[in-house]
């Protein structure tokens, strides 16, 4: 990596990090992450993917140009988990960036799908950049993340956390799924009629079908809900 100063329009100074070839001095996956979860005071980063959602670098540029914002809080979506979410993140990045010109090509596609050569590539960059430019800008070392996060009502989910969640989520749902008593295949009431058409069928019998049907249709409800709800998770 090489470095050379550049001034942004607003006077900001930036030091503009550039990746030469063969990439010396790049630091693990693991030195990143802890980087990461330290910086911002928060314990979500597990995994170097995990970064793929974008919020966080959202966050690590709002703390090295502290107290400007320069991705604005409101426009951060925070404990994402959509990828049209992650790109409206990287997105908010990208325009950041602008605002203090720097200029770096996000290869968005890669970066969402959460490949993990891609985001170690990425936030190796980020790392230089931040370091780079941080003696520039004295106010990083006075932001308390975790403070600003507390002014704003927002809360990060760490990845255990969620993790938890979605399994009790998962095991309420498969232990509802035990007490719903479901035919192997629903039936309509046409089809029973048609089976039945051969023998003779009485009033009563036809309305004790028709509440079969019903009662089917919205058992079949819930558990497609219950699946449409997990799936999100």
């Amino acid at each position: 990596m090489s470095s050379q100063q550049q001034h942004a329009p607003s006077s900001t100074k930036i030091t503009a990090v550039i990746p030469t070839a063969g990439g010396g001095n790049t630091i693990s996956s693991h030195e990143l992450i802890n980087w990461v979860n330290e910086t911002l005071k928060i314990k979500k980063v597990t995994k170097i993917q995990d970064l793929g959602s974008g919020e966080l670098y959202c966050l690590l540029i709002n703390v090295l140009f502290y107290p400007r914002e320069v991705v604005h809080w409101k426009k951060i979506k925070f404990n994402s988990k959509s990828e049209t979410d992650h790109i409206y993140n990287w997105r908010a990045l990208q325009a950041g960036f602008k605002i203090v010109s720097v200029e770096k090509e996000l290869p968005l596609e890669r970066l969402v799908a959460k490949k993990p050569s891609d985001n170690v590539e990425f936030a190796q960059w980020f790392f230089k950049f931040y370091q780079a430019n941080k003696p520039l800008h004295p106010g990083s070392s006075s932001c308390d993340p975790a403070n600003e996060r507390s002014k704003r009502g927002i809360v990060i989910m760490n990845q255990g956390v969620a993790n938890r969640r979605s399994s009790t989520a998962v095991s309420r749902f498969s232990r509802t799924r035990e007490h719903i008593s479901l035919p192997k295949r629903i039936t309509s009431t046409r089809e029973l009629f048609n089976e039945t058409s051969s023998r003779p069928v009485s009033p009563t019998t036809r309305i004790q079908m028709e509440k079969q049907e019903t009662l089917n249709v919205q058992l079949k409800k819930q558990i497609d809900d219950l699946e449409e709800t997990v799936n999100c998770l």
